[in-house]
C-alpha cells in the first residue's frame, strides 16, 4: 500500500504559530470530510503558572480544521478567556479526572460520531471511555463510567510503588476504533502495559462486537514488540488501524528500540516521552500481522524531530497515504511536553 514517506511540514495556525501557546500538542486523529481536514488532538488548558504547577490544569481534546493539513483554523482551539491556553471539546470528568487523551472516532450508521478515548485515573492507571457526538465534532455526550477496562492478566495496571500500590502505569489505553461498513462489526485495537520479564513492555490487543453487545476480546495480545535486535524490540503502542480499500488492514504504531530506550537509562528517566519511531504492519483479518522490517518514520534532527515521532493517524486520499503524527525535537522539549503536529505523505503502491 505504501512507499517511502516524505515529510511535508508541521501544523501551524494561519499566523504561523504552533497550535498551542506552550507547544503542548499530541495524539492527532485526523479525518478528511467535505473538502477539509478535521483534527482532534490532545492538549492542555490552564490559566496561571506552568503546566506542572497549575491548580486548574486540564488535559483533554482540542479541535481544529484545515484545507491542506498544514495550516489550521484554530478558532475552536484558541481560548478567548484571559490567561487560558486552550479550549477543550472533551474535558476530564469524574473517573478520568487526571486527563482525557488519544481519541479515535468513527461515524455510526446514522451519521453521529462514536468516540473512544484514553481516560487517566488519578493513580496513573488507564481505561477507555466513550462519548457520542453530533456532526460538528464539538459537542459530546460521554458515558459516566469507562466502557472498556482491564480484564485479562496482561491488561492489568502495574504498581510502581509496591507494596503500597498507590501509583500505577498501564491498564488499557490508546484505542483505535473502526466499523466495518459491510458487516457492521466494530473493531477496537488498544494498547496495554505488561511485565513478561524484568522490564515492562507494551503490546496491542483486539476486541470486536456487533451493535451494543459485549466486546469479545482476543485471548492475548495480537501484536507484540519485535524480536531481539529489531527497531521495536522494547515495546509497541499507540496504534491506528485503517482498512485497505482492497481488503485487509494497515496498522500504524509507535515502537521503541533498545538503543532508544538506553538513552533514557543513561541520561536519567524520561518522565513523559521516551524516544520513538513509527512502524507499519498489514493483516488480512486484523489479528495476525506481518510487520515491515524497518520503521516507516524515524526521528530526524533536520526536521525538528530529533528525539521522537509517534502517535500516528493515517488516512488514504486517492492514490496518497497521508500520515499525521506528533514530533519532539529534543529530550529537553520532551521534559516540558513541547511538541508539534507533523504530516508526511507517500504514494500508494499499485
Amino acid at each position: 500500500m505504501r512507499r517511502e514517506l516524505r515529510r511535508t511540514g508541521t501544523a501551524t495556525t494561519a499566523n504561523g504559530t504552533n497550535l498551542h501557546p506552550d507547544d503542548i500538542v499530541a495524539d492527532p486523529f485526523v479525518v478528511f470530510e467535505d473538502g477539509r481536514y478535521r483534527m482532534w488532538l490532545t492538549t492542555v488548558d490552564w490559566s496561571e503558572g506552568t503546566v506542572f504547577d497549575a491548580t486548574d490544569r486540564r488535559m483533554g481534546t482540542g479541535y481544529a480544521e484545515s484545507p491542506d493539513g498544514l495550516t489550521w483554523d484554530d478558532r475552536h482551539l484558541r481560548s478567548a478567556r484571559p490567561g487560558h491556553r486552550a479550549e477543550l471539546v472533551l474535558a476530564p470528568g469524574a473517573w478520568d479526572a487526571e486527563g482525557v487523551e488519544t481519541v479515535s472516532l468513527a461515524r455510526d450508521a446514522g451519521g453521529s460520531w462514536s468516540l473512544f478515548y484514553t481516560g487517566d485515573y488519578p493513580d496513573g492507571a488507564h481505561a477507555i471511555g466513550f462519548a457520542r457526538g453530533a456532526d460538528d465534532g464539538l459537542h459530546w455526550e460521554r458515558e459516566e463510567a469507562p466502557v472498556f477496562v482491564p480484564e485479562s492478566p496482561w491488561e492489568q495496571p502495574v504498581c510502581t510503588d509496591p507494596p503500597g500500590c498507590t501509583a500505577k502505569i498501564g491498564g488499557v489505553l490508546e484505542p483505535s476504533f473502526l466499523v466495518d461498513p459491510d458487516t457492521g462489526t466494530q473493531h477496537l485495537w488498544y494498547a496495554a502495559v505488561h511485565v513478561p520479564t524484568a522490564d515492562f513492555t507494551m503490546s496491542i490487543g483486539h476486541a470486536s462486537r456487533q451493535g451494543e453487545a459485549p466486546w469479545v476480546r482476543a485471548p492475548g495480545p495480537v501484536f507484540d514488540a519485535g524480536p531481539v535486535g529489531a527497531w521495536d524490540e522494547v515495546l509497541v503502542s499507540h496504534t491506528h488501524v485503517i482498512a485497505d480499500p482492497g481488503g485487509g488492514y494497515h496498522l500504524f504504531y509507535q515502537g521503541l528500540s533498545a538503543a532508544q530506550n538506553a538513552q533514557c537509562k543513561q541520561e536519567g528517566s524520561c518522565p513523559f516521552y521516551t524516544p520513538g519511531s513509527i512502524g507499519h504492519a498489514f493483516s488480512d483479518d486484523g489479528l495476525t500481522w506481518i510487520r515491515d522490517p524497518e520503521p516507516l518514520l524515524v526521528p530526524d534532527e533536520a526536521a525538528g524531530e530529533g528525539f521522537f515521532v509517534g502517535g500516528p493517524s493515517a488516512l488514504v486520499r486517492g492514490d496518497k497515504l497521508e500520515l499525521f503524527y506528533f514530533g519532539i525535537a529534543s529530550r529537553d522539549d520532551a521534559t516540558f511536553l513541547r511538541a508539534h503536529i507533523g504530516k508526511a505523505v507517500a504514494d500508494c503502491a499499485p
